[in-house]
């Protein structure tokens, strides 16, 4: 792959800037670094046959290493010497260049990053980001999750970067307008079916246009469609469709009827929201939801803790979360999607001095009793859960309400990748462009899906075909196991 083409995908990652976590306290949540278990003691243990006294360096994604991170952090430095540095905590479009330049400049300076996975294959293709199998054998790392979070963070097989965030949509709906007879009884009377939690995709678009037949009283939807994020929700509609991107031979799946019907899913929402819906970021969201004005919504789990805590939400206590609903195909098949950016994952620097620390760094973040710290902590709230014990601490089922951390949990089994190949964030920002048109009008919505495929050749010319059909066969190992979840 040329160099101008991982340039090409800094200035299309900046331009890509994701909706951005919110720092807020939950209600429930722990307050002290927890006891090293036998996961945590292994870690230092093979920390200490290092033998080494050093802080590293490290750039972090926007609020995620306040607090708990460091707290770790210091606790670590204690018992093996290896610590941290004050953090750079920068915006995540300002971390993709920061992260592109180093894969070119080969400093060293940093040791560890905070990505997406999604950017992971080409750092990974760049030379920057570090296998870390090696170093988890040697301290006898268990590295597991909910869904396929693991599966993102390997490249060919090679564990590329540790999750800290178990970044997904999951589906919540305001349950006392589900639950109210009047709004049963009219609703039947006019679609024919009773009024109930969906299940279906069908269901889910009849409710969204019968509670936002008036959107400037109630939005039918609270989903994003601005440039820059709107096609992740796009994903959603096109994987539920049993549709993946690229063959084995790397033709394509978007100039066809399936990803026209997809799309006109995706379009089906746009009578019941928000007129300006596309200048719409979190902070839109964030109020509509928890201003009690949206009925329902597929939406990063990290705002549960906001929409139901009663000191900052009008709709606490009024919601009911469960799965995203499943599209039903043609043949009767139910496949249940949800997608968000990707988890974000720690990446080693291959090109730093100090690879073998940061390793042991990394995993004593998502160690089990630590990421749960991370995960349940009170000041730094933007990492939600991913391992299996996650969904069963109490301090985590708080934060996030019982039935919120349930459905978190059936969500992740769905959860679903962004294109993530060498070239991701040219292949996303191309998407996310011509999506963003068939949404404002300004192509129709076959004319959008050949423009993808257009520009899609253009990219995988430039990255290789010898490279993509390796990181295909990455993203499709990536994907969900299961139709719906259990």
């Amino acid at each position: 792959m040329k160099r101008r083409t991982f340039l090409k995908g800094t200035a299309a990652a900046g331009a890509m800037a994701a909706a951005g976590p919110f720092v807020h306290i939950k209600a429930n949540a722990y307050t002290s670094v927890p006891e090293p278990g036998p996961d945590e003691l292994r870690i230092i243990e093979s920390a200490k046959k290092l033998k080494k006294n050093v802080d590293l360096s490290f750039i972090a994604w926007g609020g995620h290493s306040k607090g708990e991170m460091v707290e770790l952090a210091a606790a670590f430095k204690k018992a093996t010497g290896i610590g941290l540095g004050k953090p750079i905590d920068i915006g995540f479009p300002q971390l993709s260049t920061r992260a592109m330049a180093e894969m070119v400049s080969r400093s060293g300076k940093i040791d560890l990053l905070h990505v997406h996975s999604d950017t992971v294959p080409t750092l990974y293709t760049g030379g920057l980001a570090a296998p870390l199998d090696d170093y988890m054998e040697s301290a006898k790392f268990d590295y597991s999750s909910v869904g396929t979070f693991v599966e993102m963070s390997q490249i060919e097989g090679k564990t590329i970067g540790l999750v800290t965030d178990g970044n997904c949509h999951t589906y919540f709906v305001r349950k006392d307008l589900l639950e109210n007879p009047d709004h049963q009884k009219r609703f039947a009377d006019k679609y024919g079916y009773p009024l109930k939690f969906a299940t279906t995709w069908k269901e889910y678009l009849d409710q969204g246009a019968y509670f936002g037949s008036d959107p400037s009283k109630m939005s039918g939807f609270g989903n994003l469609r601005a440039r820059r994020w709107g096609f992740w929700w796009f994903f959603i509609n096109y994987y539920n469709h049993g549709l993946f991107p690229f063959n084995d031979d790397l033709s394509l799946n978007f100039d066809n009827d399936t990803a026209e019907a997809a799309l006109g899913a995706y379009l089906a929402e746009k009578k019941y929201v928000q007129k300006d819906l596309d200048n719409w970021g979190t902070s839109q969201m964030w109020l509509l939801l928890s201003g009690a004005k949206g009925y329902q919504s597929i939406y990063w789990g990290g705002v549960l803790p906001v929409v139901e805590n009663p000191k900052k939400s009008k709709s606490a206590g009024k919601w009911a979360h469960g799965a995203v609903p499943a599209n039903v195909l043609p043949n009767g098949r139910k496949i249940a999607r949800t997608c968000a950016a990707g988890p974000p994952l720690v990446v080693v620097n291959n090109f730093g001095k100090n690879k073998d620390a940061a390793a042991h760094l990394a995993m004593w973040w998502t160690s089990k009793r630590n990421s749960t710290y991370i995960v349940g902590g009170s000041i730094s709230t933007v990492h939600d859960p991913w391992r299996e014990e996650h969904f069963k601490d109490p301090e985590v089922r708080k934060g996030y309400t019982p039935a919120g951390t349930d459905a978190i949990y059936l969500n992740q089994q769905i959860n679903s990748p962004m294109v993530r190949t060498t070239g991701a964030a040219e292949f996303n920002d191309t998407l996310d462009k011509n999506i963003s048109n068939a949404w404002l009008g300004l192509v129709k919505p076959r004319a959008a899906l050949k423009a993808i495929e257009k520009d899609w050749h253009k990219i995988i010319r430039r990255v290789g075909k010898a490279r993509m059909k390796k990181d295909v066969k990455s993203y499709r190992a990536a994907m969900p196991k299961v139709d719906v979840p259990k």
